[in-house]
């Protein structure tokens, strides 16, 4: 499985979930956003924010797409690839 990239702009947080990488002091922090739940965590690894969007996208109805905004490349490679 593969997710695709985009930008804020791009991004439907309203149909998508998102997962968004930044850099907080050297470190790699995910956080994730649902759009039913219309919240966002923060603070996740990586791996975590993955691993909680795919258990996400297979409980909510029609499934919805998985996107990343890694506008820094810091997604790790051993994950899904991002297209």
């Amino acid at each position: 499985m593969s997710f695709r990239k985009l930008n804020y702009n791009e991004a439907d947080f309203d149909r998508q979930i998102v997962i968004v990488l930044l850099n907080n002091d050297g470190q790699t922090e995910a956080s994730i956003h649902h759009p039913l739940e219309s919240a966002t965590r923060v603070g996740l690894e990586p791996s975590e924010a993955m691993d909680l969007a795919l258990h996400q996208r297979t409980i909510t109805p029609d499934h919805p797409e998985i996107v990343v905004i890694d506008e820094d490349c810091l997604w790790p490679p051993s994950l899904a690839p991002l297209v």
